[in-house]
């Protein structure tokens, strides 16, 4: 959910405000709704336990038209922003432009740019999905789309690569080291709870937590793998093992999520970067390390 709101980070200090409201005063009430009628339609065929519906209102009181606007003004100075949703219709992941939204002039802009936002955060079976129309064959369908955590963490080719023959033709050079930053919105050990209270929602959330993991540990290697053979550096950050967060996706305790947030505030001014995934073994020495080890041991 975090990463579907980056778009204020990369707007800059001045609407940290926003942040603050989201994550550190935002109570789980603002966010959705169970009950039993919620939970009852789930189980009789609706696609999700929960109401998102205080979630969407809450998008609209912090998404409002200026903070779309000066997405579109960075889009416009050259800068990108990009998240991802799943289309669950053809089980890809889709990569959403949200300045070239925001910036596109449309009338239905801001809409769009929330729907596409909604879409980001919407946790499969916790939440409903959002339907974008498509034409196809000269009809319009609804294309599902829901958080893209289980089907593709990171995205980076298009960022990381250089089209050489495009570079050639118009007679450019790019001298450039290129960095990736991975921020893993997880523990590299989570402290998982013992004793689940074995409600669906609490058993949904778990579960969800378990597959976006392992999915982020695999998307992690294979993102690491693609930057390192196009000589580009990562750098891999984590929540710190130490600190005490809720393991539940579906709370979100002030006491935890202030801490967290000071964390990462703090962490900003130097965080200590891995290079490597922590689940890849270490790379082989290299022939100059080899020749001082045998030198010891002679």
């Amino acid at each position: 959910m975090a990463l579907s709101w980056q778009h204020l980070p990369f707007l800059g200090p001045e609407y940290d405000r926003i942040l603050t409201r989201f994550f550190v005063e935002g109570k789980q009430s603002e966010f959705y709704r169970v009950g039993p009628g919620t939970i009852i339609g789930g189980l009789l065929g609706s696609g999700h336990f929960a109401d998102n519906t205080p979630g969407l209102k809450l998008l609209n009181e912090l998404l409002d038209d200026t903070v779309i606007d000066a997405v579109a003004r960075e889009y416009r100075n050259g800068r990108r922003l990009y998240v991802s949703t799943a289309n669950f219709d053809n089980n890809r992941w889709t990569l959403w432009d949200l300045g070239a939204i925001a910036a596109s002039g449309e009338p239905d802009r801001y809409h769009r740019y929330r729907q596409v936002i909604l879409a980001a955060i919407a946790l499969p079976a916790a939440f409903p999905p959002v339907y974008f129309p498509v034409e196809v064959a000269g009809k319009t369908y609804g294309q599902m789309h829901l958080d893209a955590g289980t089907n593709f963490v990171f995205f980076g080719s298009f960022m990381t690569g250089t089209d050489a023959a495009a570079l050639a033709e118009a007679n450019l050079q790019v001298d450039v080291e290129p960095v990736v930053y991975a921020l893993m919105n997880t523990q590299r050990e989570p402290n998982l709870a013992a004793n689940p209270s074995g409600a669906p929602l609490d058993l949904a959330g778990r579960a969800y937590q378990r597959i976006g993991r392992f999915a982020s540990y695999a998307a992690l290697d294979r993102l690491w793998v693609y930057a390192t053979e196009r000589d580009a550096e990562v750098r891999i950050a984590y929540i710190p093992d130490d600190l005490p967060i809720p393991f539940d996706v579906f709370e979100f305790p002030q006491p935890q999520m202030s801490e967290l947030f000071d964390e990462g505030r703090r962490a900003a001014a130097g965080y200590p970067f891995l290079n490597r995934p922590p689940d890849l073994p270490p790379p082989p020495p290299s022939d100059t390390e080899k020749s001082h080890v045998n030198a010891r041991v002679n």
